[in-house]
């Protein structure tokens, strides 16, 4: 009874509140497949707080998802890649996701300082931390909510399988006192696709959710595999297709330092392989 008082993935959870949402489940955002703003209120219909991905977009296009995002849904976050070598549009990013007060956003790649200059003008803010170095930095600097997204992810991946980064995270995280520890969002990500993969996560994380943490998972990948998805515009049901008769993920880019996760498709092989 007493881990079941303190699972934090039961609906109206801590981190749900938070989100305004029925379940503390965040769909993370996906360049060129989130950024349809249909589809994000179908995400918050089920429950779960969607994320539209911005990316590396020109400004225009970001300007207008974000748009659309705010006429549509009533609870949404900005995924955005926030170093400058990888998203030149960063600056102009930033200043629409103030502009349209979107409630939520996360960085891939960002620093405390651009999470605390969300923070300010009142958008809740995630910080993708790869690594116990990068968490501890960032709780220096003042940041709250984390996201660890393991190389089990979808999209690009950092070098820390799920299971090691998870617990290096929690490692780092017990030492806050509790005071401290009941102000930190955590999302857990990056192979989450079954019930008994959320299972594991709410044993993992039980107990700093009953010291007080706000604790969740992110899920990508297995959106992919919804109805919604396709009947919303946002793939195309021949992407669907594929990725359900495919049983296999590859990663490329690792030889350019930026390893990034994909379908074994025949263009992905043709690309590890040149």
């Amino acid at each position: 009874a007493a881990v079941d008082d303190h699972n934090p993935l039961c609906p109206g959870s801590k981190l749900a509140d938070i989100h305004g949402t029925r379940y503390p489940i965040v769909q993370g955002p996906m360049a060129n497949v989130s950024d349809n703003a249909d589809f994000a209120a179908a995400v918050l219909a089920a429950g779960g707080l969607p994320f539209l991905a911005l990316g590396s977009l020109p400004a225009h296009l970001a300007e207008n998802i974000l748009t659309a995002g705010t006429e549509k849904v009533q609870r949404f976050g900005a995924g955005m890649i926030g170093i400058e070598t990888f998203n030149q549009t960063i600056g102009a990013h930033l200043e629409a996701v103030k502009r349209h007060r979107v409630p939520f956003a996360l960085f891939a790649g960002g620093l405390p300082a651009q999470v605390k200059e969300l923070e300010a003008v009142g958008t809740k803010t995630y910080l993708h931390t790869p690594s116990a170095s990068m968490l501890e930095n960032a709780l220096q600097n003042g940041c709250r909510r984390f996201i660890f997204e393991g190389a089990e992810a979808g999209g690009h991946v950092g070098s820390l399988s799920s299971l090691v980064l998870w617990e290096l995270g929690l490692e780092v995280l017990q030492r806050l006192p509790d005071d401290r520890l009941a102000e930190i969002s955590v999302l857990f990500a990056g192979g989450i696709g079954t019930a008994r993969a959320a299972h594991f996560v709410s044993g993992l994380a039980s107990q700093l959710a009953g010291r007080g943490a706000a604790e969740g998972i992110q899920v990508g990948t297995a959106y992919l595999f919804t109805c919604e998805i396709v009947e919303t515009g946002a793939i195309k049901k021949v992407y669907q297709d594929t990725v359900c008769r495919l049983n296999e993920t590859i990663v490329m880019g690792t030889t350019v330092g930026l390893a990034s996760r994909t379908v074994a498709t025949p263009f992905s092989r043709r690309m590890i392989e040149n």
